[in-house]
Order: C-alpha cells, then structure tokens, then sequence
C-alpha cells in the first residue's frame, strides 16, 4: 500500500492514489475547520515554493528542513535525504481554494470559499507525488491533476496563437499612458527606419475612455483625444502599410482598473455589483459573457487580432462575498475564454494571473504571463526575473504557455533579457523608446522576416538549480531547452543571477539538458565562439565557467552525425540551433545537407575540412579550424527564407 509522503495529515483525511500520485480527500467536517496544521515532509532534505507574493504573481523561495512560507504556495517541490524529489499542489475544488502557509516551521495548508455545497460529500484539496527525476515529477503531478480535476487542459491540448512565433512591439514602457494614434504610429515606423521585423503590436494601457477620479471604465469605445477617429483607420494604416500582420489591445479582466464606472453608460447596459468597501465595480457574473462578446466583437471589427487581459487575480477584491471568489473567477473565465476563441481564434495574453483559480480554470486559452513586470528602472529586479520565471515554469508550463514579459533592447541589461527569452520558448516582444532600438540585440532574435527561433516547448530550470537559490548562492542559473529538428538540438543558459557586485565561478556540462538523446555531441559558446566535442561517456564531465554579473552565455548542443559532421545552427542568434529545419547524411555523397532558416553565420563541426561546401546549390565560402573542427559558412537572405547548405566531406 502507498504511503503519503506527507506527515501529520490527519486520519479522516483519504488518501487516493492516481496513476503517479496521490489525492488527499477532506470530509465534510474536515472541509468546516478551514485549515489544517503541523504538517510536514517525510525525509525532508531541501525545498522550493512556489509563493504568491503580490495578489498576481508567483516567486520561487527556498528552504531547508523547515518552512517559512510567508505568503500563500501554490506549488511545492522537495527533495529528500534518499535523494529523491517530490511536489504537493494545493488544489481548487468546486468553490474552494486551497493553498500552503507554514507555522513553527511546518506546513499549513488552508482553505477558502464556500463550504456548504460540500456538506454532503468530500473534496479532495491537496495532490503529492515522489520520483527521481525532478522534471518529470513535476510533469507527471500535474497530468494528474489535470486529468483528475476536469477544470482546465494541459498546454499540448490547446492552440497557441499565431502571433507568439513572431518578434512584437507593446506601446507600455514606450509611452506608459501617454499613448495615442500618432505615437503608435510614429513608433512603428521607427523600427521599420532600423530594418528591424516587428510582426505584431500590443495597445497598452491608455487608450480606453475612463473615468480619471475613480479609474472605472465608462465605454467600450477608445479616448476620443487619443484616438479621434478609432483604432479602425491605425489598425488598418498599420497592417497594410507598415507590415503588421497582428494586432493586439489591452483591457483588465473587470474593464479597467476599478471596473466599470455604474453610474456611466455600461453600468446602465450590464448589472453590476460592488465590492465590500465599495471602491470596486465589477459586471455581475450573469452578465459577463455578454459583456466580453460585445467588447469583443467591437475590437475585432476594428481589426483587433488579440488582446492582453490584466488584473485577472484581483477579482477576489472585486466580489462582495469572498466565498463566493472562486465560483465568480470559473464564471469570468469561461466567458473571457469563449469570447477569445470566437473572436480572437484564442488570441489572449492571461496577465496579472498567477492565482490557482486563474490557472485551474485555462480551459481553451494558454498563452499567461509568468511573471512580475519587467521594470527598466529597478537594478536588483533582473536577475530576479530570469530566475522567477524559469522556476514558475515548472508549474505553469504544464497548462499555459509561458510568457516572460516585454523589455526593452536598448536597456543596459537588454542583451541579459533577450538571450533569456530567445531559449524560454514563449513570445519575445519588446517596449523599446521609438528611435532608441538596438537592431543588433533584436536580431538575433529572429530571422529577416521577423519570425523566432523559438524552443518548441518552455524552458525549464537544469536539475541542480531547482532547490538553488542563485539570487544569494554562488551559483549560476542554468536554463534548458531542446530546438532544431524531432528536437534533437539543446541549448544551455548560463546566467549570473547572483545579486552584488562579484562574480560567480560554477560548471555546466551537456548532461544539465535531461532531454539529451544519448550520442556524441558538440557544444558550442555564444559568448565565447568557442567549440568543444564530447563523446557519449563524457557528456556529463564537468566543464568550468565564470561570470560577472548579469553576464550570460548560451551554449548550444547538436548530434554528432557518423561521428564527424554536426550543424549547430546560426551561431550568431541568441538560439542557434532554433535555425536548423532539417538535417541529413548523405551517404552515397558523403554529404551532410542541412537547411536553415534566415541569414548569418552557419556553424558545423567537422573532423576534417571538407572539400567543399555548398549554399542553394552554389559554391560557397567557408572558414575551417583545423584544432577544433569549426567551419563557418556565411549565409544570406533568400528570397524563400531558407538556404539548403551541404557540406562535402
């Protein structure tokens, strides 16, 4: 019989086992205490939290044998003495909410919302699971819940939108509310001045007609003064003389900040209710759907292609009844949900989300924000960022994808933000001042026409970083992905997240990429051009590395094919190998061919110069190193977007 893993759980809690985990049942009169106490983890060596630490956002926290969880957790990942890992994940269930605080050093897990409909019969409030191999315990447990719960779909099941496969603009950080038409407008062109490939915009905050005193909206239609003649005549000057293929607007979750205004023309169209202290306006959930259909159907006929939803776990302090919370946020969601499909094709960036009763209710929608704000002014919040984002991952990549917000090019740490998401696998768009671009960052971002090398699945931390704390520990933050072909490629984020002014001494080697087929590889060092090859017992052999800070190096990893030829890609992208579309030996010629995506510098390692190398069937130019086997061969725009390379051996 499976044992729980968990300690001090008390008797009339039922333990169901579920494929990899278990379910913790509460009885009705377990579900009226509200909480339960000194809880704790069998074998308990080290963990990490998952914490809500605004009402929006999540952020890692680590620990040892005990807990000091000061807010609510979502998420919990441990790994015990033995050497083995685990999670426990609070659930939602019906209309209740659970999560994790702690007390005395251990865990608490309470509960909120209402109680009553469970009267007659269980809930189960609380999943756990043990494993060796951290990623997949984490992948596993949340199948099960999702499999089990029935509110919300993993990621694979759903669609992403087109525009995330394409580099993109937000006005926000350009203009904060200061927007308007010709701002837009202004700013587009900017980047088209800079022959950068933007393909999508996002209105931000500013734009809708509110009311100033009390920040409610009062109508569906835009900022006269902003926008004298709508958002028809810019969308459409935008797409079809700018080349902007996707238009996004911005809206909260409630209309705008505080909701919407009831003394104003939509608070005489829908029912609205207001919150306990009165400050807050929201639609009542009856109304919703009609709500989100309306606005929405008026953004689309405006020529709107998506939008980005804020403010989303806030609505706790919008509903009168705080029982009541969560049954409002199933109602909200699923009109918001349904009106992105049937507008927007599922076009919806989820922001200001990071709530489980936002999460467990993502049934047709996946595109959520991972994270707190990138803020261009705060020093200390960079490296913070990277490593939030990569651990939330662990949790939300399992129903959403990622999306580890804007930033901007020109910043001092811009290159640090965009190495990071060029490898997170989610959408990369910036917020860069008009006329302050730097085109060198942003370009290796994508190729000529605007398109990502993007990670076909988010990005999760290296196994070793889970339980680290490199924000405090002299350690480096290592991010893993796969790329390229049947994802046969990997690459390596090495960041200095180590807050202070010191550098940070560490090792990597290609074996932190768990996804690695086992085969002969190469490794090649964004930051430093250099090239090393590993044979297949030598792949987990530790390899030095040190960093100042917000320093970074990607290193990326490819096949050794016949044990003398691999491609990595274009070696001058943040994501090489997210350029190889496919690759194969030739035998019959002895011939490595590989097609790529965009221009630039290809890289291959080759155990001896080869005779000659090929681009679109022309004979090409190429740099060979004898002592490492890098050959380089420069490759430029075709007209079709890729270029067939072939190397003779």
């Amino acid at each position: 019989m499976a044992r729980s893993p968990l300690l001090g759980l008390p008797k009339d809690v039922r333990m169901e086992t579920f494929d990899e985990g278990n379910f913790h049942v509460f009885s009705p009169a377990r579900l009226n205490s509200g909480s339960v106490e000194g809880i704790k983890v069998r074998d308990l060596d080290c963990h990490m939290a998952l914490e809500r630490y605004k009402p929006w956002w999540l952020r890692p926290t680590f620990g040892g044998r005990d807990f000091a969880l000061e807010f609510e957790t979502q998420f919990l990942f441990w790994r015990t003495t033995d050497g083995r890992c685990g999670v426990a994940i609070p659930l939602v269930a019906g209309n209740l909410r659970a999560f994790f605080k702690s007390k005395n050093g251990k865990l608490v897990l309470e509960w909120t919302g209402n109680t009553e409909e469970f009267l007659g019969g269980p809930a189960a409030l609380l999943y756990t699971a043990v494993g060796d191999d951290p990623h997949e315990v984490c992948e596993t447990a949340m199948t099960d819940v999702i499999q089990a719960t029935g509110y919300f779909r993993p990621r694979i099941a759903k669609p992403e939108p087109a525009f995330v496969d394409y580099l993109g603009w937000c006005t926000w950080d350009a203009f904060y509310h200061d927007v308007s038409a010709e701002k837009l407008l202004d700013g587009i062109d900017s980047f088209l001045e800079r022959d950068i490939p933007i393909r999508y915009v996002v209105l931000d905050d500013g734009w809708q007609t509110v009311n100033p005193d009390n920040k409610k909206l009062l109508a569906l239609s835009p900022d006269k003064a902003k926008f004298p003649d709508g958002l028809l005549p810019v969308i459409a000057e935008a797409k079809m003389e700018m080349g902007i293929d996707f238009f996004g607007v911005w809206h909260t979750l409630q209309g705008y900040w505080n909701g919407v205004d009831p003394d104003g023309p939509l608070g005489q169209r829908y029912r609205t209710l207001p919150s306990a202290d009165g400050t807050r306006t929201m639609i009542h959930p009856d109304d919703i759907g009609r709500f989100f259909m309306d606005f929405h159907d008026r953004l689309r006929r405006s020529g709107v292609d998506f939008v980005k939803v804020d403010n989303q776990s806030s609505l706790e302090k919008f509903v009168p009844d705080p029982a009541r919370s969560v049954q409002a946020m199933r109602a909200y969601q699923h009109a918001l949900q349904g009106s992105a499909l049937l507008h927007f094709h599922g076009g919806l960036i989820h922001c200001m989300c990071n709530s489980s009763d936002v999460a467990y209710h993502m049934l047709g929608t996946s595109l959520w924000r991972n994270s707190d704000d990138f803020f261009p002014k705060q020093p200390e919040s960079h490296q913070f960022h990277i490593q939030t984002n990569v651990l939330n991952n662990l949790w939300s990549s399992a129903f959403a994808l990622p999306d580890w917000d804007m930033f901007q090019s020109h910043h001092e740490h811009g290159a640090f933000h965009a190495a990071a998401r060029a490898i997170s696998g989610g959408p990369v768009y910036v917020s860069d001042r008009p006329g302050e671009q730097n085109p060198d960052v942003l370009r290796r971002l994508c190729d000529d026409h605007g398109m990502l090398y993007r990670c076909p699945r988010p990005a999760l931390p290296a196994p070793d970083c889970i339980t680290t704390n490199c924000l405090v520990e002299n350690r480096i933050l290592k991010i893993v992905n796969v790329c390229g072909p049947h994802e046969a490629h990997g690459v390596i984020g090495l960041f200095h997240c180590r807050q202070g002014d010191a550098p940070v001494a560490d090792q990597w080697c290609p074996g932190d990429l768990p996804f690695l087929n086992d085969c002969d590889v190469v490794a090649y060092s964004f930051r430093n051009g250099t090239l090393a090859r590993m044979q297949e017992d030598e792949i987990d052999e530790p390899r030095p590395i040190t960093l100042e800070p917000l320093e970074f190096d990607l290193v990326a990893i490819a096949p050794v094919w016949r044990e003398v030829v691999a491609c990595l890609g274009l070696v001058d992208k943040y994501n090489a190998g997210g350029a190889v579309q496919d690759e194969e030996f030739i035998e019959e010629q002895d011939c490595f061919q590989v097609t790529l995506r965009g221009s630039g510098t290809a890289g291959f390692f080759c155990a001896a110069q080869p005779r000659e190398v090929q681009v679109e069937g022309q004979p090409a130019a190429f740099d060979y190193n004898p002592i490492t086997g890098f050959l380089a061969v420069p490759v430029e725009a075709s007209d079709w977007g890729n270029n067939e390379v072939l190397v003779f051996l």
